[in-house]
């Protein structure tokens, strides 16, 4: 690989080291070692169809030293693939979402099988052999997989990108605000200008690799499912980003994991902001005035917090003077905008 700074993507550059684990999959040499292995099982494969007659069983040695071909695939073997021809890009793999596979011909209908072994059950042989490589059988394509099974892993990921976007912007703003303090572990910078301050810089990297990321699994969802003629092959060029989607969602989960395991936790200032909001407690107050048939409970409530705010000398002055039962108006008297937490205690700890 040439330097890292004359790298085209920050993939290749800044965060090569990041995304190692998926450049065996979603890299061209990752592509062309499991064309490889396909042409090497399907060769093995028609040798034991008895209805294949040209292509002898192979021995024990033989298959061994076949499935050897495809195991100890290497670079080198990749770089003679690519003097030899181009390879067509149609193709997605992806490991956690059920993979469709198909073997049946140009157009879908085993045209040429049919013409050359008419006797051989070449839907039955074709999904056995699809199933063998671990992938589910589509019976029912033109001359690609429609690609529909990529498109649900592109949306699904998408929406759990989207929801922890929404949880980085959160924690950034818990951090702003000094909810949570940050730990600076040893050789990082905090602040460029301000060494004592620590920026919220993981989950701000979070957020940004999120939204690359979604950008292209959005055109993924509406790309690939679509074939113009049934024939289009500009899935070739969009399959090739996969592994930029993957790769900026892997950099995003790791910033996210290391910006969470340095929170702590400041209890002082969010009491504090607790202790200065007595006017969260209208809900309760207003609530429980409904239940027992006061009037106008909500236009009480407003008239009571429009224009200034609510301490907790005001909100108990107010709960005195409501016709409650005692143990009601007590209950209302003993809250704080600490306790008013209702079941979250037991709803996170599922209990």
């Amino acid at each position: 690989m040439s330097h890292p700074l004359l790298a085209l993507s920050p993939l290749d550059g800044r965060y090569a080291t990041k995304v190692e684990a998926l450049r065996p999959i979603f890299s061209e040499f990752g592509l062309m070692q499991r064309r490889v292995l396909v042409e090497i099982r399907w060769l093995i494969a028609l040798s034991d169809e008895p209805g294949v007659a040209e292509v002898a069983p192979f021995r024990e040695s033989a298959r061994a030293a076949l499935n050897a071909i495809a195991n100890d695939f290497s670079i080198a073997d990749g770089e003679r693939i690519k003097v030899v021809a181009r390879l067509d890009r149609q193709r997605a793999q992806i490991a956690s979402v059920e993979l469709l596979g198909k073997i049946n011909g140009a157009v879908g209908n085993y045209n040429a099988h049919v013409a050359a072994y008419p006797d051989v059950d070449w839907p039955a042989f074709a999904q056995r052999f699809v199933e063998s490589l671990g992938l589910t059988f589509n019976a029912y394509t033109t001359q690609i997989e429609p690609h529909d099974c990529i498109a649900e892993i592109g949306d699904a990921t998408r929406r759990s990108n989207t929801i922890l976007i929404d949880f980085a912007r959160d924690i950034w703003g818990y951090i702003s605000l000094g909810y949570f303090r940050q730990t600076l572990k040893a050789g990082e910078v905090g602040s460029s200008t301000m060494p004592h301050k620590v920026n919220p810089i993981d989950f701000e990297n979070a957020e940004g690799n999120f939204g690359i990321a979604n950008a292209l699994f959005e055109h993924f969802s509406a790309k690939l499912p679509i074939s113009r003629w049934q024939r289009d092959l500009t899935d070739s060029t969009v399959l090739r980003a996969l592994g930029t989607a993957f790769g900026h969602t892997q950099i995003a989960l790791d910033s996210l994991t290391k910006g969470v395991g340095k929170l702590q936790i400041d209890a002082n200032r969010i009491d504090a902001d607790l202790d200065a909001s007595w006017e969260v407690l209208a809900e309760a107050v207003q609530t429980v005035m409904r239940r027992h048939g006061l009037p106008n409970p909500y236009e009480q409530l407003k008239a009571l917090t429009r224009g200034h705010g609510i301490t907790r000398e005001s909100m108990r002055v107010y709960i005195e003077t409501l016709e409650l039962p005692e143990a009601d108006k007590q209950r209302l008297l003993d809250m704080t905008p600490g306790s008013y937490t209702g079941l979250a205690e037991k709803l996170a700890r599922g209990i």
